[in-house]
């Protein structure tokens, strides 16, 4: 059986997509173990080779650290990439840490469209996809849950792209609050760019790929479980 991809996608490949592919992989590390599931990042204007960035690096650490966990070696060794036809075309679920990204990711692909979606757009989607998993119940109007694990993943997808629309994303109670740093004019499903807005901004650009990559994962497990 051949594994369930995810590729997660921004503009560089050396900070938000590398970030949200690292702990997608510590949410999802049995399954990734199992070899039911493959998690790699790519970016839309890469510097091909280039290490993940430092202070995501720092952010990240700090945060893991509290719930004895830490970043894999796939991070720490990480090499920037650029994103590919061939890449997109071998996805399950592409995660665009920005509408900019889904963008290209249309241009680039655009049969890629139905499993593409912002990391933060696919964790609200997927919010009560899992709730539903967890009462034993499925979604309203849901097809039935396939027998296999690959086919329930891919349920997963189809049942996101069949969500758009219908969820908004209310405010994070994880971003930091800093009243000298305004947020920056952007949809709630983008994790902006601190390499654009500010070095400031990589505390609140982890803490939304932390709180979006878990809820992602929480229900793949759930799917994978029922």
């Amino acid at each position: 059986m051949a594994p369930f991809r995810i590729l997660t996608v921004c503009t560089a490949n050396i900070c938000r997509s590398a970030s949200a592919a690292a702990l997608l992989s510590i949410e999802l590390s049995d399954a990734l173990s199992a070899g039911l599931i493959q998690i790699e990042s790519s970016g839309a204007h890469a510097l091909e080779s280039a290490a993940a960035c430092g202070l995501m690096n720092q952010q990240l650490s700090a945060k893991l650290s509290l719930a004895q966990q830490q970043l894999p070696d796939s991070y720490r060794e990480h090499a920037a990439r650029q994103l590919t036809r061939e890449q997109l075309a071998a996805a399950d679920l592409v995660l665009a840490l920005d509408r900019g990204h889904s963008g290209a990711i249309a241009q680039l692909l655009p049969t890629a469209r139905p499993r593409t979606f912002t990391l933060r757009q696919a964790a609200a989607l997927m919010s009560p996809i899992t709730a539903s998993l967890a009462t034993g119940d499925l979604p309203t109007g849901a097809p039935a849950l396939p027998p296999d694990i690959s086919g329930r993943l891919e349920w997963i997808v189809t049942e996101l792209d069949a969500g758009r629309g219908l969820s908004v994303i209310p405010a994070d109670p994880d971003d930091p609050t800093d009243p000298d740093q305004p947020e920056p004019q952007s949809s709630p499903y983008d994790v902006l760019d601190p390499h654009v807005v500010g070095a400031s901004y990589h505390a609140t650009a982890a803490n939304r790929v932390i709180s979006a990559t878990n809820r992602i994962a929480e229900g793949l497990k759930a799917a994978m479980r029922a």
